[in-house]
């Protein structure tokens, strides 16, 4: 999480990643505290409840804050054409057995409003040349 607070510079006036880390914890515990956040064994990680993600996820999705998110359902293809997320600042295809990036995914208009890119379990080669051009791009997870 403290990866991705830099990346979106949410934390601008941290002067070190120790620096930004604490802010995260305290920001986790807080969500802990209002049930946001599940208790877990350990405090490197976090759960969410499956419905808080579900209420988070169709919030974050609608046009008004541009990600999409399909996260863990199997998809084989991209889930839409080109054309309809051109809008989206971010997406996230995690856990999906995705194999290749679309074509046209340096489309004028996406690469000039995606900001961040989401591909964890990516079973791939990941060929930045792909991203060239997307100038608005603030954050890459890719694993």
């Amino acid at each position: 999480m403290t990866r991705y607070a830099v990346g979106y510079e949410l934390h601008q006036d941290v002067e070190s990643i120790g620096d930004a880390r604490k802010r995260v914890y305290v920001e986790v515990k807080k969500l802990k505290a209002c049930c946001m956040l599940l208790v877990t064994e350990t405090e490197e990680h976090v759960k969410m409840h499956d419905l808080v993600r579900d209420v988070a996820i169709q919030i974050a999705s609608s046009k008004e804050y541009g990600f999409m998110v399909k996260a863990g359902i199997g998809l084989k293809e991209w889930p839409m054409s080109i054309k309809s997320f051109e809008a989206c600042e971010t997406i996230s295809l995690t856990g999906n057995k995705l194999t290749e990036l679309p074509e046209g995914l340096e489309s004028l208009e996406l690469s000039t409003k995606l900001q961040s890119l989401v591909l964890k379990e990516w079973p791939m080669r990941f060929c930045f040349s792909q991203l060239e051009g997307m100038t608005a791009i603030e954050v890459i997870a890719i694993t």
